[in-house]
């Protein structure tokens, strides 16, 4: 996170699509305006604490996670297998 006069960025370096995945998921601590989300960086809200986006960030890593992986601990990628 850098903070540039008065406003806070958080360089992700996730690209467009990735930032713009991050900016929804993450709309209670990102300054989503109507431009469309920056390649490398998003701008934080001014007010939001770094501990706060970590705890989020993390939040966000384990539900996606959680997703990944089947009942029986296998991980599923969402590959099909080939028709037969």
């Amino acid at each position: 996170m850098e903070r540039q006069d008065d406003e806070l960025w958080w360089w992700t370096g996730a690209g467009g699509r990735g930032n713009g995945t991050l900016a929804a998921a993450l709309d209670r601590v990102v300054d989503v305006d109507d431009s469309r989300p920056d390649k490398h960086r998003l701008r934080l809200q001014a007010e939001v604490d770094p501990a706060e986006l970590r705890t989020l960030a993390a939040r966000l890593a384990d539900e996606r996670a959680a997703r990944l992986v089947g009942p029986a601990g296998e991980v599923d990628v969402g590959v099909a297998e080939p028709a037969t």
